[in-house]
């Protein structure tokens, strides 16, 4: 999987996205991408979220959403402080 886009930091206050596009190198990735799970993609990614009762409060944590578009893998990173 190559990455072929990363946009800038953008948000309010309390939270802020960035969205990463990455391109598959052939339709054995793609079939493979159905198949997984969320935790599955997180660890293939290299991200990992935070599980709420390990967030202090006013601590920030991330997480992540996982699509397809046009053949191409979609991941929204988020991160947010736990007010």
């Amino acid at each position: 999987m190559k990455k072929v886009f990363e946009s800038e930091l953008r948000g309010f206050s309390e939270s802020a996205s960035k969205i990463y596009v990455y391109e598959f190198e052939d339709e054995q990735e793609v079939s493979k991408f159905f198949k997984m799970e969320h935790d599955e993609l997180c660890d293939i990614m290299g991200v990992y979220e935070e599980y709420y009762f390990e967030v202090d409060p006013g601590a920030r944590y991330h997480r992540y959403a996982f699509d397809m578009a046009d053949g191409f893998l979609v991941m929204m990173e988020t991160i947010a402080l736990n007010v």
